[in-house]
């Protein structure tokens, strides 16, 4: 796989097109999350990398028209589909708490016993 399908596919994965959200939106989204994850940096990274990421950046990638993919690029997307992930999985544990709050105790119990068996 090459880089540039690679980055396509990591951002297209990790901001996904669905009824809320449309290209628009996840290229934002997109772009928001690496800048933050850019803030983070310290000085002497910034200057070794260059170039930073910008909007047309992240929407070439998206495309699939970049030409050419740095190294930097592909762990920053990569750590980025992990910041989401982790924030995906926090809010379904929060949503699965909020959902058996509304399951009778001694469903709960029961499902328990037959869990175990």
């Amino acid at each position: 796989m090459s880089t540039a399908v690679k980055a396509r596919s990591i951002l297209q994965e990790t901001f996904p097109l669905h009824a809320g959200r449309n290209v628009t939106t996840a290229l934002s989204e997109a772009y928001d999350a690496l800048k933050r994850l850019e803030r983070g940096l310290s000085r002497k990274t910034l200057e070794e990398r260059g170039k930073r990421w910008s909007e047309r950046r992240v929407k070439a990638l998206w495309k699939g028209e970049a030409r050419r993919i740095d190294y930097h690029e592909i762990t920053d997307l990569e750590a980025v589909r992990a910041i989401q992930a982790k924030a995906e999985y926090r809010r379904l544990i929060a949503d699965l708490r909020r959902v058996q709050a509304f399951v009778p105790a001694d469903y709960q119990a029961e499902v328990g016993r037959s869990e175990a068996v």
